[in-house]
């Protein structure tokens, strides 16, 4: 108990020590020190946010950092051109050690390339049906087998028919009735005998007897039994459906024929594509069956709508077969290549930027908007490498280098990938570099500010009220939240109550305090300088020059634990009182991390007050 009391008089003297330094007031609000305003032509910023630049010294709003001076207009304010978050600021080391690397956003002739897997089949307007236009018996077949391949008027079937044969008799019944009445007076009679011939004739035609046959019919007034079905088009007999010897109706269907010298390769294409194919477009097919072969097609027909259970819509493809090397019923690949951008070419076109619809080949004016020079149109889209891009499932992030070593958050909108790169719609400019690569460790590093925090949240759109308090391990160490505003740990001071001098920052054993930038760093690891016979600690080199410009301050300065900060009486956390579950009790509110130690709180409160009670003697 003893030794108790030692360190706690102890920490009181250390923290009215700073009393007697000259020129030294005490904090209030318990906040630190910050130096005297000079007079000249300068301006104030903070080295961990190059953003935040006053006209008067003070504090940063984001780390607590006091404000270094400057020459005013050394640097130019970085301009706005979209939403921005926090900028953040590397070494050339930590650069190098964190692997990032830049690249430029320009234009590109990008190529996007739609892979998927299609099916052969027919081509619907290249079949027919070899059918029966008379009821009859079938007496002979002159294609016997599924797979002949046919030309166009040949000979299929050979049908014996009784009304083929009575429909005859009545044609030259009614012919030697027509020539009989030539020389008759009854102009009536005449009229209904070339009538009955005429209909006659009709329906041979009608049932497939050419002019030729009737033709011979007439000559040689030699009745035909049997009559011939031809083929109707050059092709392949994909389907048989007739034997010898069985009768057929009228209009049954005997062959099926189709001409495969022209296919039809059906496609799925997946709903976030779909938008990027259109008709005419030309197809690449390869199959397995034909290594090293390609076949070109062309869309011909997308289905106007979705398959609510693929979630894809159906394309179709013309495809030439002239050597008759692809199948119906094959799987084939399909690779769709779709010019981001539109297919200019290296054809250069001029545009007006206030009105865009106002294109030519050629160098002028604008007629609209009342002679504005026309600008040339950029080639391909504007595009950054995809590995630049931090998708948090409802914004797309990107670092953008302001300056060398300096990169700021923007959020963009972004359109299609092709080629490892990402179209940009908004949010970029043409010139502008970002991080391609290490864009998560730059993200990470903005995590380390609450002001960065308290700015960007990622997917979660922002902080909820009803939101849950993060979780955490019970036993565990307690979280380290950036300086100046890290909690006290239950085992270095008490908790600070109200009206009491607040508590001066004794940092542990094996490390020291960085007098910039209040990290605690260890002595091993920290850089050093000694300073009027003092030694100080530094977690990095930017930290040691800041300290180098103005030792006199920071070598007085003191760090203090703030009122916005308690401790958890039950598993001894570290917290932040805006941010953790409150509990009043007797008249005084106890805060905690989470509702399981706020539950263990309110069943045994006395057990847990014993901590506070217990004062040094």
């Amino acid at each position: 108990m003893f030794d108790r009391t030692i360190r706690y008089i102890g920490i009181l003297l250390f923290a009215f020590i700073p009393l007697a330094i000259p020129g030294y007031s005490q904090p209030r609000g318990l906040e630190t020190l910050w130096a005297a305003s000079e007079e000249g032509e300068v301006e104030y910023f903070c080295p961990m946010h190059p953003q935040v630049v006053s006209d008067k010294p003070g504090k940063c709003p984001i780390c607590g950092m006091p404000l270094s001076k400057r020459p005013k207009g050394a640097v130019k304010a970085p301009t706005e051109a979209g939403p921005e978050v926090p900028i953040v600021q590397f070494s050339p080391r930590q650069m190098k050690l964190a692997g990032v690397r830049t690249d430029t956003a320009s234009y590109r002739s990008l190529t996007r390339e739609i892979y998927t897997v299609g099916r052969m089949t027919y081509d619907e307007r290249k079949l027919a049906y070899a059918t029966a236009r008379i009821m009859g018996r079938v007496d002979k077949l002159f294609v016997d087998f599924t797979g002949t391949d046919v030309e166009q008027g040949a000979p299929l079937v050979w049908i014996y028919s009784p009304d083929l044969v009575s429909t005859q008799k009545e044609y030259l019944l009614a012919l030697d009735t027509v020539k009989k009445l030539q020389g008759s007076s009854t102009k009536e009679v005449v009229r209904g005998a070339e009538s009955l011939l005429k209909a006659s004739r009709e329906r041979l035609l009608l049932w497939g007897i050419t002019e030729e046959q009737v033709e011979e019919l007439t000559r040689t007034r030699e009745v035909k039994t049997h009559l011939v079905i031809y083929s109707p088009i050059t092709g392949t007999v994909i389907k048989k459906d007739v034997l010898v010897g069985q009768y057929v109706m009228e209009g049954t269907q005997m062959y099926t024929i189709a001409d495969l010298s022209n296919l039809w390769m059906m496609a799925d294409v997946y709903e976030f594509e779909m938008a990027l194919v259109k008709l005419g477009q030309k197809v690449e097919i390869t199959s397995p069956t034909y290594p090293g072969h390609a076949f070109i097609g062309m869309v011909s027909f997308i289905d106007p709508f979705l398959n609510e259970q693929t979630r894809s819509v159906k394309v179709r493809v013309d495809v030439p077969n002239p050597e008759l090397k692809l199948k119906p019923g094959m799987f084939v690949n399909a690779t769709i290549k779709v010019p981001l951008g539109g297919e200019g070419g290296d054809r250069i076109t001029y545009y007006c930027p206030m009105h865009p619809e106002a294109a030519s080949d050629k160098p002028g004016v604008c007629d609209k908007c009342g002679g504005m020079p026309l600008m040339e149109k950029p080639h391909g889209v504007l595009a950054i490498p995809r590995s630049a891009v931090l998708d948090t499932g409802l914004r797309k992030i990107v670092y953008v280098e302001k300056e060398p070593s300096i990169f700021v958050a923007r959020e963009i909108k972004t359109g299609f990938e092709a080629e490892g790169y990402i179209q940009v719609l908004e949010g970029l400019k043409e010139g502008e570099r970002v991080a391609a690569a290490g864009s998560f460790l730059i993200d990470a590093e903005t995590k380390l500010g609450p002001g960065v925090a308290a700015q960007y949240y990622g997917a979660t759109g922002g902080p909820s009220e009803e939101a849950a308090p993060p979780p955490h391990v019970h036993g565990g160490p307690a979280e380290r939240l950036p300086p100046p505003e890290r909690p006290p740990r239950l085992e270095e001071v008490p908790a600070v109550e109200e009206g009491l001098v607040p508590l001066v920052r004794i940092p542990t054993e094996g490390e020291a305090i960085d007098p910039v930038c209040g990290m605690d760093v260890k002595l091993a690891e920290a850089l050093s300088l000694e300073y009027e016979g003092n030694i100080y600690y530094f977690c990095s080199e930017n930290c040691k020059a800041h300290f180098q410009s103005n030792a006199e301050f920071f070598s007085a300065r003191v760090w203090t634990y703030k009122e916005t900060v308690a401790v958890d009486l039950v598993c001894s956390m570290g917290l932040e009182k805006a941010q953790a579950v409150s509990y009043k009790y007797q008249g005084k509110t106890y805060y905690f991390c989470c509702d399981e130690c706020k539950r263990k709180f309110k069943k045994n409160p006395d057990k847990f007050l014993e901590k506070l009670k217990k004062k040094p003697e």
